[in-house]
């Protein structure tokens, strides 16, 4: 890439996610690849690569379980946040501790094998220098000019007065119809 952590301008969200396979990637501790998903392709696809194909750009997503899209969703939400710097990402799921769980245990362990990422997580540029910070916390993870957002659709209050350019679900089948209007 041009820069560390950057995407180029022409590179697609699928081609990215190969790139990483191929430099180490890791999901869960274990190699990722693409190679072994041939049907979830048309979904690593449809990301946009443009900022004119993401503006109001909705997809909805229904299968069944263990199929891969919760890495899915965390790739395309950090493809984003990388190539569209800066975003507010909410990414929500029916509980505080799922959210929790999904930033400790799936999301931060993935991060740590994409360097470059990784690197715009724990440092931040204050003047002329680079200055080491810690990987966030639980709750909110800040990644160069863009930040993540693990957020709950049970709470009260949790889906209101937060700006975000992306929302991204997960474990939907566990929120109710009104809990995911309202947090859109």
């Amino acid at each position: 890439y041009s820069e560390p952590g950057s995407i180029p301008e022409d590179m697609t969200f699928i081609a990215w996610c190969e790139d990483l396979a191929k430099h180490g990637l890791k999901v869960d501790g274990k190699p990722w690849s693409l190679a072994n998903r041939p049907a979830l392709v048309p979904l690593y696809e449809a990301i946009p690569c443009t900022i004119e194909e993401a503006r109001r750009f909705t997809l909805v997503v229904m299968k069944g379980a263990q199929l891969g899209l919760t890495v899915w969703e965390m790739l395309a939400d950090l493809y984003l946040a990388i190539k569209f710097e800066p975003l507010v990402i909410g990414m929500f799921l029916p509980s505080q501790a799922l959210a929790g769980d999904k930033s400790e245990r799936r999301f931060l362990r993935l991060l740590r094998t994409v360097p470059d990422a990784h690197r715009k997580l724990t440092t931040r540029v204050e003047g002329d220098r680079v200055v080491k910070v810690g990987e966030g916390n639980v709750m909110t993870r800040v990644m160069g000019e863009s930040a993540f957002l693990f957020l709950w659709t049970s709470g009260s209050t949790v889906t209101e007065s937060r700006p975000m350019d992306v929302v991204s679900f997960d474990e939907v089948q566990e929120m109710t119809l009104e809990q995911i209007d309202r947090t859109r």
